[in-house]
């Protein structure tokens, strides 16, 4: 697949920093960009295998990335709507791109 001519988005997670009276402040930060395809998933897919994939709203694609990682990071397009992340797949193993589950959040 190539994605050079593909929209660019962010993969974001929260970074927590200390607000100097023993709690932590909730910061997001932007980790690095990824080029790929956002699409909408279809409202009546079902699968037995994987549960994460029911609560999908969307799918996206882009080119193998390792560290991606489900609960950890999200996905900001460039309207600010943010994805969270419900399943990588990887798939076959083959390291070729990697199909990632998203639902989306809206924009935080």
């Amino acid at each position: 697949m190539n994605f050079e001519d593909c929209d660019q988005y962010s993969v974001c997670a929260i970074s927590k920093v200390e607000n100097g009276i023993g709690g932590f402040i909730e910061i997001p930060t932007e980790l690095f960009r990824v080029k790929g395809f956002l699409d909408l998933l279809n409202g009546e897919e079902k699968t037995t295998n994987n549960s994460f994939m029911e609560e999908s709203t969307h799918i996206f694609l882009t080119e193998y990335i390792e560290g991606i990682k489900r609960k950890v990071h999200y996905i900001k397009d460039k309207h600010g709507n943010r994805y969270d992340i419900t399943l990588v797949d990887d798939p076959m193993q083959l390291h070729s791109h990697l199909e990632i589950y998203l639902k989306f959040i809206g924009d935080k």
